[in-house]
């Protein structure tokens, strides 16, 4: 079984760093991209969870 890469793996993980280096994008500027899509799909997933009534 695989498991999904965490952000730190992902930013340390040299063929991505290549990538990035060859698309001229800044691991930065990688790393703030990956912060706010893990913020939204958190926000989205929060926002679909009902909530208790009581």
């Amino acid at each position: 079984m695989t498991s999904d890469m965490t952000m730190a793996e992902v930013l340390r993980d040299p063929l991505i760093r290549q990538v990035l280096r060859a698309d001229g994008i800044a691991p930065s500027a990688f790393a703030a991209t990956l912060r706010l899509a893990a913020k939204k799909a958190a926000e989205e997933a929060a926002a679909t969870v009902p909530h208790s009534v009581n």
